[in-house]
């Protein structure tokens, strides 16, 4: 009762879950992300713990993918921008390896200190929570994901997605 009185984000109400997770962010969420994340909300809620894990991991890979696009559209240097493109390129499929090489980027640049502080904690520590949760999951381990994992990483996911879209906007209006 004390949370809802609070009005915190809470994987216990998907629509408002939803809806203060859009207005945290300040501006659209992609459909793709928004898809994944209420679907895992609802599995959730289910007690499946596992889809729910593996649903927000792809919510977070589509973060990263999108935070990656308008990095490279933000890029003045030709060269430095074939330089990342090909890091992009070689990492594949690897969420991992793109995202190592985003982060390799942006700790180097000069960014406002709303979005600079504590970057690579609030970036990299909440993305490397929610995908090794999702390896455990969305790979055939056997591994079980509890349920305070899964409340954990929906918890944290605001936090995360709210500094991925800060980067974007960021990013669609600066050059780097």
């Amino acid at each position: 009762m004390q949370c809802l009185e609070a009005s915190d984000i809470l994987p216990h109400d998907p629509d408002g879950y939803l809806k203060r997770l859009q207005e945290q962010v300040g501006t659209a969420l992609d459909d793709t992300v928004l898809i994944y994340v209420q679907e895992s909300l609802l599995t959730f809620l289910a007690g499946r713990y596992l889809a729910a894990t593996v649903m927000l991991g792809v919510a977070s890979e589509r973060c990263v993918d999108l935070l990656i696009e308008n990095y490279l559209s933000a890029i003045a240097d030709p060269n430095r921008k074939a330089t990342f493109e090909r890091k992009v390129r070689r990492a594949g499929r690897s969420v991992k390896r793109r995202f190592d090489a985003l982060r390799d980027e942006l700790l180097t640049l000069s960014l406002p200190s709303e979005l600079a502080d504590a970057l690579d904690i609030q970036l990299s520590g909440i993305f490397t929570l929610i995908r090794y949760s999702r390896n455990d999951a969305g790979h055939p381990t056997g591994r079980v994901v509890g349920r305070d994992v899964a409340y954990g990483n929906l918890l944290l996911f605001p936090q995360y997605c709210t500094r991925v879209y800060g980067l974007i906007e960021y990013f669609k209006t600066n050059s780097v």
